[in-house]
């Protein structure tokens, strides 16, 4: 009898102390973000002297790849060099494989390479740069060259170019912005 007092006593006992979490479903409405984004653009585009509420903003076509990773167009040197990077909000650098990059490695044999040595404006700096990110890390150096974004809104910046990257293909988060 006192057995199984016990293990009445015991089963009470676990199942007072199970902490539960209430689990929620939220439903994400892609549709509606991607019509007011393609709305606003086509706004920009065809009604004469129609201004964006913010002289902040610009316009930049991003593609998206499963709601997780955004890239568009970005222009470095000159003459133009284009990339197809990813704009990450969580980080402030723009890197781009260089020309040095190891062929072993993915991001330098599926992206375009940056060669400083093409472009008029590039500035050696030979300052080495490391990062270390969640998902991957890279290292190279830093130059300093011309940075266009949607129209040349961004005018000069430092690049970071990759010697030995992880699987990204670039990241842009700011630089300095034209007045």
């Amino acid at each position: 009898m006192v057995r199984i007092l016990l293990l009445l006593l015991s089963a009470c006992i676990a199942v007072q102390s199970l902490v539960r979490v209430p689990m929620h479903k939220t439903t994400y409405e892609r549709s509606s973000y991607k019509v007011a984004s393609i709305a606003e653009y086509l706004r920009q585009k065809y009604i004469k002297g129609y201004k964006f509420d913010s002289n902040l903003a610009y316009n930049e076509g991003l593609s998206d790849y499963s709601n997780a990773q955004y890239y568009g167009t970005v222009q470095i040197g000159t003459p133009p060099q284009t990339f197809q990077l990813l704009f990450d909000t969580g980080s402030s650098n723009l890197w781009v494989p260089c020309k040095n990059c190891k062929a072993s490695d993915l991001a330098c044999d599926f992206h375009k390479k940056f060669d400083c040595k093409k472009s008029k404006t590039c500035t050696e700096t030979n300052q080495p740069f490391e990062i270390q990110y969640g998902s991957g890390s890279m290292k190279g150096v830093v130059d300093n060259d011309v940075v266009c974004v949607s129209l040349c809104k961004f005018l000069s910046g430092k690049i970071a170019e990759t010697v030995y990257p992880s699987y990204f293909s670039g990241f842009i988060h700011h630089t300095n912005k034209q007045k």
